[in-house]
């Protein structure tokens, strides 16, 4: 028989179609999360925990259904197209995903504000990412793992500016098989009855006068989930007493997310995100380029003082090494008194003495660019304007040693002072 997805027809249900056709459908659904998470962790201990994911990936997707369903009876009676768009969420492997790293976060989110804010972060179909923060305009992340979890494709770089050609990417390999705490939280409404026709009806009563503001809390949300509780026990569900573990898992039941659930988005508003993100990539591009081109102000100290000091720099460390060896060898010969080398060992130390020699011989406008020059090597941006400022804050507020320090640095950052500035596409 062919069939299609009536999901959406729950919206306008009455409640008591709606109590029981969500009851029963949450039967099937932990029916199929048991039976998944039980065939993973027979892979698992089989050592295929690459397997074991991909059914624990389809279970997850199973349990964020769960709390879709159950958003649904949160969700106000007048509030119609909310539960639509709830509804909608359902065939969305974004907004599953979404479900269940909101329920995965726990206690990292203190408040609905900060709910909406990582729902606004994670949801766009492009992220920039790269070393310097928009190297690349990769996909959604949450799809993208689904996909590269289960999936062999060709695949592109969709930035499309580095000439590479296609490649193939294949699942990606796990170490070790866990369920996610959506499934642990499906369980628990079910378990505790939460999902029964007398559960659900409690539900509603409970939290369809609740909807979430900005600033509302996690405190908040616990005690409706508390309450929930006792109400189910006042009408006699369940009629056992409740497990501990099992109200442990049901206060990862994350706040509803009726109010903001928007999961449809055609394929021109799929472009034109595209194309500001793009944009937006283009923009911090230029202004990259701009910063990596200053060379103000000037480095203040000669090439030759560079390289002098960065020979006795390496003069320095090359006599210490060979004193830390020595030590060594005395500790393995059972000489355990002999000190390990401290500070004090470059008071002793000719080599260390003869850089300090140069060093005191700097001038101040010498020995911050010296410092500038260490902290340029640091950081995929070449800033040097950046760098020029902390090191005159270096000098005037760092002890010498400190300063010295840095000597490893200062040839390496002369060099990169005086390269091109790298081609960003």
């Amino acid at each position: 028989m062919l069939s299609t997805s009536a999901i959406r027809e729950l919206a306008d249900c009455s409640d008591k179609h709606l109590f029981s056709a969500i009851s029963e459908g949450v039967g099937h659904l932990v029916t199929n999360i048991e039976r998944l998470h039980d065939a993973a962790t027979t892979l698992a201990g089989a050592n295929d925990h690459t397997s074991a994911a991909i059914l624990g990936s389809i279970a997850t997707e199973e349990s964020a259904k769960v709390l879709i369903l159950l958003d649904v009876v949160r969700c106000p009676r007048s509030k119609r197209t909310e539960r639509r768009q709830t509804l909608d969420c359902w065939n969305s492997h974004l907004w599953k995903g979404l479900y269940v790293e909101v329920c995965e976060e726990g206690l990292a989110h203190s408040d609905f504000g900060d709910v909406e804010g990582f729902i606004e972060r994670e949801r766009g179909h492009f992220y920039l990412d790269g070393p310097i923060g928009v190297d690349w305009v990769l996909p959604n992340r949450i799809p993208a793992e689904r996909e590269g979890r289960m999936y062999v494709d060709y695949v592109r770089d969709i930035t499309q500016t580095s000439g590479e050609p296609p490649w193939w990417s294949t699942p990606s390999k796990f170490k070790r098989y866990s369920p996610s705490a959506s499934m642990y939280v499906a369980d628990a409404l079910a378990q505790l009855g939460v999902t029964s026709v007398e559960g659900l009806q409690v539900v509603a009563e409970v939290w369809r006068g609740f909807e979430p503001h900005p600033h509302t809390s996690r405190e908040e949300l616990h005690s409706l989930v508390g309450k929930t509780l006792r109400e189910m026990e006042a009408s006699g569900v369940p009629q056992e007493p409740a497990d501990p573990w099992l109200i442990h898992c049901l206060h990862q039941w994350p706040f509803p997310l009726w109010s903001i659930a928007q999961p449809a988005q055609d394929g021109n508003e799929r472009k034109e995100q595209f194309r500001r993100i793009q944009q937006a990539r283009e923009e911090r591009l230029s202004e990259i380029r701009e910063i990596e081109e200053v060379r103000e102000p000037p480095i203040r100290v000669s090439e030759l003082k560079v390289q002098e000091l960065h020979d006795a720099y390496a003069a320095y460390v090359g006599d210490r090494r060979r004193h830390e060896s020595r030590l060594a060898a005395h500790k393995a010969a059972g000489l355990s008194s002999v000190p390990a080398p401290t500070p004090d060992y470059e008071e002793h130390s000719a080599s260390y003495q003869a850089l300090k020699t140069l060093w005191r011989e700097l001038s101040e406008d010498e020995r911050v660019s010296l410092v500038a020059l260490a902290i340029f090597t640091r950081g995929e941006v070449a800033d040097w304007a950046y760098s020029y400022e902390w090191a005159t804050r270096i000098v005037a507020h760092n002890n010498e040693r400190y300063q010295i320090h840095l000597g490893g640095d200062w040839l390496p950052g002369l060099r990169r002072y005086h390269a091109n500035p790298p081609r960003r596409m």
